[in-house]
């Protein structure tokens, strides 16, 4: 292999195929990043078996090739060498590098052992408009679950029917739904995909217009495409919870104020109670709803948020964090917030979005 690449574009690339390398790799090949130069392109690629990457970029090429180069230090070599041209040659598995004023030899390892990753999307594939998937994204990442032990609460539930992206979240305590109406005449699949891929997709995509998405269910695989970048990743095997069940049809107590009133409401009474469970008192009442903490050490602490309430009132106990983080995905001026009683299920509405919904769990106090 023989080719120069641009640094200020391959860079970004290897930092990014970085984050696809196992950690503690028992395979000693996949602590590696592949590097295959062919048909006038220097493709990168890298997996940890559980989600894998494949980017390109174009190259002058002298010759063709393939080479495995350990991920953390090619990256940071990558990452210091000066902007402009930079040639890369590997002969008997080492890989010399030269840059302006700058020159280096890595050891590499034959490619041989490397798993095959696919470097096209598979077909057929769904096309989503990037601002509106990644907004919908951002309003369901947040209520993923980190315990490993529940592995098919750790990522979104991803579905399309009837034209419209369902993504759906649960931690066990909260639920953050919403549909997106897409261009898409078939239905798909509903299938759960792990937070960390669709975590690297939001860093990747910002730039392109479109998102491809395929789901190859023989490999239970699902693709993304984002221009020259191919992520592949396993499904979470299990079922959802039946979420469906859990939404309330109905409410007694409806309250709608403005979001940034509430938000600094709860702010205020964070500083109490982070020393007391994190628990936040919300009570409506007619035309307020007063936010009120108490901490043993500190003290108590109590505010009134304008709201037009209907049905009459209600004091219900919540985790303040997971309030703060339903607000801050919300994009419309006013939140809406509907109960039933004061330990049941609380919904939580986007004025500006009709297709978002989010749930949380009450504190029994």
């Amino acid at each position: 292999m023989k080719v120069s690449v641009l640094q200020q574009d391959l860079s970004p690339l290897v930092s990014t195929a970085s984050h696809f390398v196992a950690m503690r790799a028992q395979l000693p090949i996949l602590a590696n990043i592949k590097l295959v130069a062919d048909k006038a392109r220097l493709q990168i690629q890298a997996t940890n078996l559980e989600m894998a990457i494949s980017s390109s970029i174009g190259a002058k090429m002298e010759a063709t090739g393939e080479i495995a180069i350990p991920a953390k230090t090619f990256a940071d070599l990558v990452a210091t060498l000066p902007q402009g041209q930079v040639e890369f040659e590997s002969a008997n598995e080492r890989l010399s590098v030269t840059a302006e004023s700058v020159s280096a030899t890595v050891s590499g390892m034959n490619t041989a052992d490397f798993p095959e990753i696919s470097s096209e999307i598979h077909e057929p594939f769904a096309v989503f408009p990037t601002k509106q998937f990644l907004t919908a994204l951002n309003k369901v990442l947040f209520a993923t679950s980190f315990d490993d032990t529940r592995p098919q609460l750790t990522g979104v539930l991803l579905s399309v029917d009837n034209g419209l992206l369902r993504l759906v979240s649960t931690d066990g305590f909260r639920l953050s739904k919403v549909d997106v109406p897409v261009d898409v005449k078939e239905s798909l699949s509903a299938v759960i995909i792990p937070r960390s891929v669709l975590t690297e997709l939001v860093k990747l995509s910002k730039a392109s217009p479109t998102i491809s998405y395929s789901y190859d269910e023989p490999q239970n695989q699902i693709q993304f495409q984002i221009g020259e970048t191919l992520l592949s990743s396993k499904i979470i095997a299990g079922t959802f919870p039946p979420y469906e069940k859990h939404i309330p049809e109905s409410y007694k107590v409806r309250a709608s104020a403005s979001k940034k009133d509430l938000s600094s409401a709860i702010k205020t009474a964070a500083v109490f109670a982070r020393e007391n469970a994190n628990l936040i008192t919300f009570s409506l009442g007619e035309n307020s709803i007063i936010v009120s903490a108490t901490s043993p050490q500190s003290g108590e602490q109590k505010g009134s948020v304008d709201a037009k309430v209907e049905g009459g009132s209600v004091t219900i106990v919540y985790n303040y964090r997971y309030l703060e983080e339903v607000l801050n995905v919300i994009e419309g001026e006013s939140v809406i917030m509907e109960f039933q009683n004061n330990l049941s299920t609380g919904v939580i509405k986007d004025s500006s979005d009709e297709h978002f919904l989010h749930l949380v769990m009450p504190v029994k106090s």
